[in-house]
């Protein structure tokens, strides 16, 4: 399933150079994935050839179930992402 949507934002205090900048740096993208509430993280793609970055993860939902049920169910909860970012039209 792909998903394609538009954020129009403004971040106070960064230029749009700025912004580009640090949106070109690859471990800035793997630091924002590693943040998210989920367990289990892996990336397994993250490669940026030219202007196009490909940033590829799985992992599990953090879901509000029993420890012994994630046990049993173990990756029954897992996702896989895929992000392609185009840097320079700085759109994903």
């Amino acid at each position: 399933m792909a998903h394609q949507f538009t954020i129009n934002a403004t971040v106070q205090g960064v230029s749009i150079d700025e912004f580009r900048r640090l949106a070109s740096d690859i471990k800035m993208h793997e630091a924002v994935c590693q943040r998210i509430p989920a367990q289990n993280m892996e990336i397994l793609v993250s490669e940026k050839q030219g202007s196009i970055y490909t940033l590829k993860r799985a992992y599990n939902l953090d879901v509000n179930i029993p420890d012994i049920a994630k046990k049993l169910l173990k990756d029954a909860f897992r996702l896989q992402r895929t992000d392609i970012s185009h840097l320079d039209e700085m759109t994903s």
